[in-house]
């Protein structure tokens, strides 16, 4: 190996091991940020909300009235599955976002809005009611509507004017200044933005090594490594899940968390499936190349030594008496005829 090539070597291992760290950074964050940019986004509050078990959070409330009656069974089931659930989900969603966003109530969950609500869906709260209610089965048609509306109004009275807060939702009080830097952090742009990165690096981390077979290999043990943060923290969120108690607000930090280790965790596994993926391609490579170096025909020597030709003879000039060539017409060294 010559000097130039020694020197572009060594200057590529150097900046392979400048790119790593950056590398690796970008890819342990790209899990994290694709698992947090949904926590602002209307599809994750409608999981979390769906997904929480209704049937212990009306127990649990039920059970601090004196006189309160549990629901039947089955009734907070089918009222999900009604135009009031899917619409006041996304009123409540909506709220949600806005007001983590903006660090203080949106304002769009008040008994103003429920009462509105309830009276667009009048029609799917009176099939649940007579469905479940015994009681209201003997009611006409009118007399439960105006049943439900008052419950409805009864219940809106006592209603603050924003029922979501921001303390409500996280436990502590955001300022302007950190739910700006919250819902910069959780744009999708910065998502986007650290996958471009991380793919810009990675190739200029696969040109700087001058053995391109190195250079997969080593991109797959640093999706590896990058994707064991996202696989244990994920682990970590779902044992930690396990251990939360009965309750309204350990039900929806339950169905949050779910939602948020199913992402992380995912996301984690295909950055390690596609290290593997490199890994593999790595060692197929190699394998390839070998057979191909062993196919190539293999050059013959001829071990008989060549016979080296005789210098041709040799005369003397007879002027200077230097040696001159056989056939030459002149002496070189002094110019005489010969």
């Amino acid at each position: 190996m010559n000097v130039k090539n020694r020197k572009l070597r060594v200057a590529g291992i150097v900046g392979a091991v400048i790119l790593a760290l950056p590398l690796l950074v970008f890819m342990i964050a790209i899990p994290l940020l694709s698992s947090t940019t949904s926590l602002l986004t209307p599809e994750f509050f409608s999981d979390v909300i769906r997904d929480m078990d209704y049937d212990k959070i009306v127990e649990q409330v039920t059970d601090q009235i004196a006189d309160g009656e549990s629901l039947p069974a089955g009734m907070v089931d089918d009222m999900m599955e009604t135009d009031f659930a899917d619409d006041l989900i996304e009123l409540v969603t909506e709220d949600m976002i806005i007001t983590l966003r903006e660090g203080e109530p949106a304002g769009y969950i008040n008994g103003r809005a429920i009462v509105d609500l309830a009276q667009e869906h009048l029609e799917d709260l009176v099939d649940v009611c007579r469905a479940h209610l015994p009681e209201v089965r003997d009611l006409s048609e009118a007399e439960l509507k105006d049943e439900i509306m008052n419950g409805v109004r009864q219940y809106a009275l006592d209603m603050p004017p924003s029922l979501l807060t921001v303390e409500d939702l996280v436990g502590m009080e955001i300022s302007h200044s950190e739910a700006e830097w919250l819902s910069y952090l959780l744009d999708p742009t910065v998502l986007v933005w650290c996958v471009v990165i991380t793919v810009l690096l990675a190739a200029a981390f696969f040109v700087c090594l001058l053995h391109r077979l190195r250079g997969m290999l080593w991109l797959g043990i640093l999706a590896i490594v990058a994707s064991l943060p996202a696989i244990v923290l994920g682990a970590l969120l779902n044992i930690a899940n396990l251990k939360l108690s009965a309750g309204t607000q350990e039900e929806i930090a339950r169905s949050a968390v779910e939602t948020l280790t199913g992402s992380l965790t995912t996301t984690g596994i295909v950055l390690a499936v596609l290290g593997v993926l490199l890994i593999i391609g790595f060692v197929i490579a190699g394998v390839i190349n070998k057979k191909r170096a062993a196919a190539l025909p293999t050059p013959v020597t001829d071990p008989t030594p060549v016979a080296q030709e005789a210098p041709a003879a040799s005369r003397f000039c007879p002027n200077c008496g230097q040696p001159v060539q056989e056939q030459a017409g002149f002496c070189p060294h002094c110019g005489q005829s010969l």
